[in-house]
């Protein structure tokens, strides 16, 4: 049986061959427990030679901890199956007419439940989707993107954290399962680490400066994991852009003519979930870290985007931030768009630039 204190958990180990669950269930079909093993393409053919059901227990008698949760007693209820691909995802998962929902649009290794995941949250956006559609039809399009692009970007997320599991977790480190990962450089993958800490932990694995807050929580969790922080390519990268920008203009007189802008990430158009109303609401704003998903309080959905929506004075700045323009150029553009003196210009823009800057949407420096 389970651990003394841990009747009912799922639990996940690693042997010679790959790894096993052992998941805790009450079942006409499936008895008391539900256990199975994933194992790699390198145990192909020794797995045509012995059988599945033979091979399963070849790989059982390697992993004692699943073995005593088992127990001499244990029977085995229903038959022995198999699956090969253990990911995919379709091509388009939202079309004129139709989304996919659940395994119908995307399948992966369920370690943490992420087909439920997925599937509850697909189901949700869908509802949304289609909502808004009915309500008006020139949406269409726009909510088939929407739904598409983020769908795709949280599979690929899932997948990276899965990646990182099966180079990160071994404990039969010189086995041929285990050394066919590492042989994949699966662990070298910081964005898949990044995934992992993300999932598990729900904290910022590669946090935006606008989103400084959820650092000490990274680096909290990062302590307790067997890869120092130094290690992760991403964290330098951000501590050189903080260093770079630690000093951040507060006031006016740092804001000179020559001082040059540039947006520290993507001006783009997406949607958010208005939970409200249960539509698709249009936003304009900064996307940022677009290949390195973190967590926003004004992520769009599922966690695949980190996007902070603007006020309509921020959009009418950033549109004229293109990292060649100085400050003079962009208050001269600005005025005569808005037919006002340069003086209005900077009345109106200045406490925009101040408090991007501050949240770091903004970067800046001389000539």
């Amino acid at each position: 049986g389970e651990p003394e204190g841990q009747e009912g958990h799922v639990v996940v180990t690693t042997g010679p061959m790959g790894w096993f669950w052992y998941i805790p269930m009450k079942s006409d079909e499936l008895g008391d427990a539900s256990v199975g093993l994933v194992t790699g393409q390198e145990f192909r053919e020794q797995i045509k030679e012995m059988g599945r059901e033979r091979f399963f227990e070849a790989a059982l008698a390697g992993t004692p901890r699943v073995q005593a949760m088992l127990g001499p007693d244990a029977e085995q209820v229903g038959d022995c199956r198999a699956i090969q691909d253990w990911a995919f995802v379709c091509s388009q998962l939202a079309g004129p007419g139709f989304f996919l929902v659940g395994d119908a649009a995307a399948f992966i290794d369920p370690l943490l439940s992420t087909g439920v995941t997925l599937a509850m949250l697909a189901a949700y956006t869908t509802s949304v989707c289609i909502h808004s559609i009915m309500q008006d039809g020139t949406v269409e399009q726009q909510a088939i993107d929407f739904y598409d692009g983020n769908y795709k970007q949280m599979y690929s997320v899932t997948r990276d954290c899965l990646l990182y599991f099966y180079s990160g977790n071994e404990i039969c480190q010189d086995d041929v399962f285990w050394q066919a990962r590492r042989l994949m450089k699966f662990g070298d993958n910081a964005g898949a680490k990044q995934a992992f800490s993300f999932l598990v932990n729900t904290v910022a694995a590669n946090p935006h400066p606008a989103a400084a807050r959820q650092i000490h929580m990274f680096h909290q969790f990062m302590d307790n994991l067997d890869h120092p922080i130094d290690e992760m390519a991403e964290e330098a990268e951000f501590s050189a852009l903080q260093d770079e920008h630690s000093t951040r203009p507060t006031h006016s007189e740092d804001l000179t003519e020559t001082t040059r802008l540039t947006v520290n990430g993507q001006l783009e158009s997406t949607c958010v979930i208005n939970a409200d109303e249960h539509l698709l609401e249009p936003v304009r704003g900064i996307a940022y870290d677009a290949n390195r998903p973190v967590f926003s309080s004004t992520a769009s959905w599922l966690l695949g985007r980190n996007f902070a929506r603007m006020d309509a004075t921020a959009l009418s700045l950033l549109e004229l931030v293109d990292g060649q323009r100085d400050w003079r150029a962009i208050v001269e553009t600005y005025a005569a768009e808005h037919a006002c003196s340069t003086e209005e210009a900077v009345e109106v823009l200045e406490p925009s630039v101040l408090r991007l800057t501050s949240e770091a949407f903004l970067l800046w420096g001389g000539v």
